[in-house]
């Protein structure tokens, strides 16, 4: 910005800071039209800029991801159904693996262009791939800063993927083995009472809605009665 006399890097390295929400403080604005405009850096930045990357970003790691996944534990037909080991361990591996390499990275980085100790190098990685961002250690020369603004862009957004990614297996082996445990179970009438008001029987759609109900899907009856109510109408008129 012409206002503090900054070069072209100076004014990447202070948005990529700004729209990540690093801010090392290392680079700040000191007149009211800089600070004006910071202000709608910040707010465009973050909200738009940063959700499109992290999106875009978000989406590679998972192709990364899936792809190493398929080349170690080629798809076979069990996996499609229950049957099939789900590999949460070896997923959480992989994802772990990915976030430990940036964390090596920017910590090599540090040790060898900026002449930091290693735990101040490990130190500044994890506080900036997690958007903490103290500022105490500073990089300053144009190679430093040119590699912060790539490896702030990468880590922080395959952090957040990563961690979501984990969360996702996690969720996902919970939902495996309830399903599991309803596929193994023995026949308990009772849990179809409800469905079974007029002492009929219990067709197929109910049956599957109860079951769904079972593993912990909201409100699924609810969701279901727009579509139920779709067929009757599609059911009439054929």
């Amino acid at each position: 910005m012409w206002k503090e006399k900054w070069d072209p890097l100076e004014c990447v390295y202070f948005i990529t800071v700004t729209i990540t929400t690093i801010g090392y403080g290392d680079v700040t604005p000191t007149s009211e039209e800089s600070r004006v405009f910071t202000i709608f850096v910040i707010l465009i930045g973050i909200f738009i800029i940063t959700g499109y990357i992290a999106d875009v970003v978000g989406n590679l790691i998972k192709d990364v991801f899936n792809w190493c996944l398929s080349m170690i534990y080629p798809k076979s037909s069990k996996d499609d159904c229950m049957e099939g080991p789900s590999h949460w361990k070896e997923k959480i591996f992989i994802i772990s693996f990915l976030l430990l390499s940036i964390i090596f990275i920017g910590t090599v980085f540090l040790e060898a262009r900026a002449h930091q100790s290693f735990v101040d190098s490990l130190y500044w990685s994890i506080v900036s791939i997690t958007s903490v961002g103290y500022g105490d250690i500073s990089l300053r020369s144009k190679d430093e800063r040119i590699f912060v603004i790539i490896f702030i862009m990468m880590a922080l957004f395959t952090l957040s993927a990563g961690v979501s990614m984990i969360l996702d297996v996690l969720e996902t082996e919970k939902t495996i083995k309830s399903q599991r445990k309803m596929l193994n179970m023995t026949l308990d009438l009772s849990k179809f009472d409800a469905v079974n008001v007029e002492g009929k029987g219990v067709d197929k759609l109910n049956f599957v809605l109860t079951i769904l109900e079972e593993l912990g899907v909201n409100d699924i009856r609810k969701k279901a009665l727009p579509w139920m109510k779709k067929f009757e109408e599609f059911d009439q008129v054929a």
